[in-house]
């Protein structure tokens, strides 16, 4: 039975903005989570997959989107994979053999193509559902959220207007302001210190609450060996990378 409709979180267009401006590739792609009822798709969730692309093929990483999956699983097991999306602009030669891969891991899987350089007032989103493992067909689709989600909306739709989305210098920005934030706090608590030293009626409860405040900052209690961290992170690295070339050899 084929889907009439489907209702994509403003959350999940905002992941795949993100996703696309953290790399330098043509296009990226990720695999959608939700529920269905009736004749409805739900799209709440997604998770972007290691992808490459070729002239005529493509390779994404199965393990990689299994162990991901299962994560996700653990924290909500209401979300199943409903399909997969790319960052657009247009339906590519490779998305009807794609949309047959995913198939492995959910019937009739969708294909959300997401323009993340749209700079039009048109809608940034076209879903698609794989028919009969035979074609692409064109369903209707909504942008749908609480009121903290249409917010997110309206950042998305002026992101992708202007094209800038998310950058490194942004981040770098917003936490050299939460750093002197931080510094000036700290200013702020040392100068009421030392006025409380001096007076002859301090406010415990202040004190008190600034006691709870340094209890609360974890502390080692010894130094850690980072000659064993390294070995396992080295173990753990050569191992994804084996399971990698197995699965390309697959």
């Amino acid at each position: 039975m084929g889907h009439k409709e489907t209702t994509i979180s403003p959350l999940v267009l905002l992941s795949i903005v993100d996703h696309y401006g953290r790399f330098n590739a043509p296009r990226v792609v990720g695999v959608l989570l939700g529920n269905t009822e009736g004749d409805k798709i739900f799209v709440t969730n997604s998770f972007a997959i290691p992808f490459e692309e070729f002239d005529k093929n493509y390779f994404f990483d199965t393990s990689y989107l299994k162990n991901m999956y299962d994560l996700f699983y653990k924290v909500n097991c209401k979300e199943k994979i409903v399909g997969w999306y790319h960052s657009g602009p247009k339906m590519y030669k490779n998305d009807l053999e794609l949309s047959k891969a995913f198939s492995k891991y959910c019937d009739d899987p969708i294909l959300a193509i997401v323009d993340v350089k749209m700079k039009t007032n048109d809608f940034p989103t076209q879903i698609y559902q794989l028919k009969h493992n035979k074609e692409l067909v064109h369903t209707s689709v909504q942008i749908s959220g609480d009121e903290t989600e249409v917010v997110g909306v309206e950042h998305l739709l002026r992101d992708l207007k202007d094209g800038i989305g998310f950058n490194l210098s942004d981040n770098v920005e917003d936490v050299l302001g939460s750093l002197l934030t931080y510094s000036s706090s700290l200013e702020e608590i040392i100068r009421y210190i030392e006025k409380e030293q001096s007076s002859e009626k301090p406010n415990f409860e202040i004190m008190e609450l600034l006691q709870d405040i340094l209890n609360e900052i974890p502390k080692l209690t010894k130094s850690p060996d980072f000659s064993d961290i390294y070995s396992y992170e080295l173990a753990n690295t050569l191992v994804i990378m084996n399971d990698l070339q197995r699965n390309r050899s697959e």
